[in-house]
């Protein structure tokens, strides 16, 4: 059985490693305290990356919708260009079958 001089020997033997294990402990807390106040900034960038996502979707959508509408807008003007060099060319035969029907000398554009 351990007398009270062991117990008292052993006792003194782990006062250094338990008061060890207590500075360490307060050091672990300090450090929980650190990384929980990471986590709330993590958290906080992240709310900010959603909201800026979130608008990068809008933006998206926006320009979809403008480049439909530049689509259309290039397929009318292609439609209108189309028209136009028809009826010049139609227009030019038209004018050199007359001025040659007239013996007319040909009217030059350049």
């Amino acid at each position: 059985m351990l007398t009270k001089q062991d117990l008292s020997e052993i006792k003194n033997l782990l006062k250094p490693i338990n008061d060890k294990l207590i500075e360490h402990d307060a050091q672990f807390k300090k450090i929980d305290v650190k990384f929980e106040q990471i986590d709330k900034n993590f958290k906080k960038i992240d709310v900010k990356f959603e909201q800026i996502d979130k608008k990068f979707d809008k933006i998206d959508t926006q320009f979809k919708t403008v480049n439909k509408k530049l689509n259309k807008i290039q397929k009318d003007l292609d439609g209108t260009i189309d028209f136009f060099d028809d009826y010049r060319v139609k227009h030019e035969m038209r004018f050199d079958r007359i001025e040659s029907h007239l013996s007319l000398p040909t009217f030059s554009t350049t």
